[in-house]
């Protein structure tokens, strides 16, 4: 096994994977209540968790400087709402509001 996968096996079941999951099936069932965007800034909310799930494609959207913060604009994409439906079904998701939105500023 490589040294990279050994890693990635290493971490799958830490707790900051499942925040990361979890905070993709908040934006995913804001997103599907409402069909808006999810608004993220630096000073609140699961910001770095949002960084990650840019970068993996696993949402879409773009970043916004506002009072010399970033903030972010997502929603998730395609593959992202693939995934979390497969999580949901598979009973990851147990008690996520439909129409809270996520952690945001």
């Amino acid at each position: 096994m490589k040294a990279y996968e050994e890693f990635l096996n290493a971490i799958k079941d830490s707790e900051t994977i499942r925040r990361i999951a979890r905070t993709l099936g908040s934006i995913c069932e804001y997103y599907l209540a409402t069909q808006k965007y999810s608004n993220f800034g630096r000073l609140g909310g699961p910001f770095y968790d949002v960084e990650a799930l840019l970068s993996s494609s696993l949402i879409e959207g773009q970043k916004n400087y506002e009072y010399s913060s970033v903030f972010y604009e997502v929603k998730p994409s395609e593959k992202g709402l693939e995934i979390y439906k497969k999580l949901k079904e598979n009973g990851f998701y147990k008690e996520l509001p439909s129409s809270a939105p996520p952690d945001q500023v």
